[in-house]
Order: C-alpha cells, then structure tokens, then sequence
C-alpha cells in the first residue's frame, strides 16, 4: 500500500513522480507494475495506453522535460573572475581611468555651464 500511494500521490516533498533525480525515478520504475505505471503515467498527463516499456520511456521523457522546466537557473559567473591576478588588476586599472574621465567631463561641463551665465 505505502508504494502505491507513493506512485499515485508523490511523497509529498518532491514533486508528482517522488523522485528528485533520474536514476531514482529509473529505479522506481524498474520496480513498477503495470498498474503503478499507468498511474504515474496519468498522474503526469501521459496517455496510460501503452506497453509498460514505453511508459517507462514516456515517463521518463517528461521527468527530464520537468526537471529542465522548473530546476533553478544557476546565477552567471562574473565576467573574469578565473582570470589571472595580472589580468584583474588591469582591468580595475581600466575601470579607475574611466571613472577618472567621466568626472573630468563633469566637471568640465559644470565650468563651462557658470562661464556661459555670467
């Protein structure tokens, strides 16, 4: 009873095939009956009429396109960070002379901005 209410309802902490990995679910359904199969199959809107074996690959087809779907997206990498320490200190270098040109061109706008009201 408790591996049919597993197949038919999920563990409740992982998601409608009680399963977090693919060799878990390829090992779960190894061990299925038919009638276990079908519900699963169903349970996740797969059409139940068909041949154990292709259920078995119906089944797992859609827990891949699942866990693609709704698996956290990692976040990016910064820019450069497995780069040398000789290739990070310039380009901080790069950074400051840039930010040293923007304040040059704001405070240059600001002078010519008082010559032109007086």
């Amino acid at each position: 009873m408790d591996n049919f209410e597993n197949v038919s309802f999920g563990n409740g902490q992982n998601n409608y095939f009680g399963v977090e990995t693919t060799a878990e679910l390829k090992e779960k359904l190894s061990s299925s009956s038919k009638p276990d199969l079908r519900g699963l199959a169903s349970k996740v809107g797969l059409n139940p009429n068909y041949p154990s074996r292709v259920l078995r690959d119906m089944i797992l087809k859609e827990f891949r396109s699942y866990k693609a779907k709704n698996s956290p997206i990692p976040a990016p990498k910064p820019m450069f960070s497995e780069a040398s320490e000789e290739i990070q200190d310039m380009l901080k270098s790069v950074g400051k002379v840039n930010a040293d040109e923007k304040a040059k061109k704001k405070w240059g706008k600001k002078k010519n901005s008082k010559k032109k009201d007086n």
